[in-house]
């Protein structure tokens, strides 16, 4: 039999299996275990009601209006998956950014229909685009996660 060379100077003439040896071994010192239980589930909100539109870069993926991502909620819900994480943009975007400071704003009012539909549910929202040259300059989001109870983004939702 020939020796395995390693990096280091060790001529192993087998290789060590001894964490391999029995399923059981196998299932106690496996590194990664994965479970729906462990994800949050990216949701795309958007302005209306009944809208279920394809992102045209990312084939499976919609964008949903309010009552489409709570039936989405419910969906990934049933499948063990615990949150959500949603993102959006105000249907219309102005100089101050008023978009994300109202409250019938497409993110905001899907966090408060999740939450009444399913109020065990973690929902997760990224930052929303408040004025018109925010995708580009990067300067002008707000409603961190990190400040969530003192952003003003999140006045009057529950």
């Amino acid at each position: 039999m020939n020796p395995v060379k390693t990096a280091h100077a060790l001529d192993l003439i087998r290789r060590a299996r001894r964490l391999r040896r029995t399923t059981g071994i196998r299932s106690y010192v496996r590194e990664t275990r994965l479970s729906a239980e462990q994800f949050l589930y990216p949701l795309f909100v958007t302005a209306g009601t009944g809208v279920r539109r394809e992102v045209p870069s990312m084939p499976g993926v919609y964008q949903l209006s309010v009552d489409e991502a709570v039936r989405e909620v419910e969906g990934a819900r049933a499948d063990g998956v615990p949150g959500v994480l949603l993102f959006g943009l105000p249907s219309t975007k102005d100089e101050i950014g008023s978009g994300a400071y109202d409250s019938d704003a497409p993110v905001q009012s899907a966090v408060r229909a999740i939450k009444r539909s399913s109020p065990d549910t973690v929902v997760v929202t990224d930052r929303v685009a408040a004025a018109s040259g925010c995708a580009a300059s990067m300067r002008c989001w707000v409603g961190e996660i990190s400040s969530v109870t003192r952003s003003p983004l999140r006045r009057g939702v529950t």
